[in-house]
């Protein structure tokens, strides 16, 4: 179905979002082509935000770092709370403040043993985490998210052998394995190329910032 016959229904359910995500060969076009319908918010203006890199991979290359990868449990809750917050704090660049409901998803992964830790010398050292899987018209997806090391631990190889290890571990269980990466951060990337992550695609964020017209009166 040609794209552009997708904008009247979007402007009727919903002529009001926040944000838009997705490929840029779709989005910008959509764009283009929402904001000439002139529907009652397709005036607003979009700002183009964080580009993240999506990766899949197929086979794992474990770098040999020093440690072992267990399951976090309920023992772990707090550093792991701590560590997620601290990841997006990182992510976003502004303080984050968990909320109740955003403990209890936490609290909920953990106990179904979707995080894992680094341990090196007895003392966790790295984090990584995955969402609940999704079956998709390709098959079974698991995204590999958090993947967090604290500042004064990086450069060890930590995280790289915690996401190998557990992407190495959701393969075995018959699941498409991927991440999101900021396309900004040139570490993260070269970190997850090296252990074997495959480039399939980038994903652009537009955010709304004002109406057209605010934007003008600011002029």
């Amino acid at each position: 179905m040609p794209r552009r016959r997708w904008l009247p229904a979007i402007a009727v359910a919903d002529d009001e979002f926040p944000w838009l995500a997705g490929p840029r060969d779709a989005v910008a076009p959509f764009l283009d082509a929402y904001q000439a319908r002139e529907s009652a918010h397709s005036r607003r203006a979009f700002l183009e935000g964080r580009t993240s890199l999506l990766y899949e991979i197929t086979d794992v290359t474990v770098p040999k770092v020093s440690g072992w990868c267990r399951v976090a449990t309920l023992n772990d809750i707090d550093l792991v709370e701590e560590w997620s917050t601290d990841f997006a704090e990182f992510i976003e660049g502004v303080p984050s403040t968990p909320s109740e409901s955003d403990r209890a998803a936490l609290r909920s992964g953990v106990t179904q043993k979707a995080r894992r830790l680094w341990i090196d010398n007895d003392v966790a050292v790295s984090m990584a985490g995955h969402a609940p899987a999704v079956e998709t018209p390709g098959g079974l997806v698991t995204r590999v998210a958090p993947v967090y090391t604290p500042a004064n631990l990086r450069g060890h190889g930590y995280g790289s052998a915690v996401t190998a290890s557990l992407s190495e571990e959701l393969l075995r269980g018959g699941s498409r394995v991927m991440l999101f990466a900021d396309a900004a951060n040139p570490t993260s990337n070269s970190i997850y190329q090296h252990i074997g992550y495959q480039l399939i695609d980038d994903v652009v964020q537009f955010d709304v910032v004002a109406s057209a017209e605010d934007l003008s009166t600011e002029d």
